[in-house]
């Protein structure tokens, strides 16, 4: 039987590397560990110029969840 919340494996500094993979040249702006169905999983926000994204990076494995355009906080121009 699975455990109830498997624990994090990898490091921070992983999980944000698996992140910038997928958004190459963004930067950083706060990453959080949560919890969901059981599953550890690191919430990454990044910011690319105006774009902003927020990636969700599996805590024991280091592979993506899921990455979606989070809008931006203003428009260029």
């Amino acid at each position: 039987p699975a455990a109830a919340h498997q624990p994090a494996s990898i490091g921070i500094e992983q999980a944000i590397a698996a992140a910038l993979k997928h958004h190459p040249g963004s930067k950083v702006k706060d990453v959080e560990i949560n919890s969901k169905h059981g599953v550890m999983m690191y919430d990454i926000e990044l910011v690319s110029g105006w774009k902003e994204y927020e990636v969700k990076v599996n805590a024991t494995t280091g592979k993506m969840i899921s990455s979606r355009f989070d809008g931006g906080q203003h428009s260029p121009g």
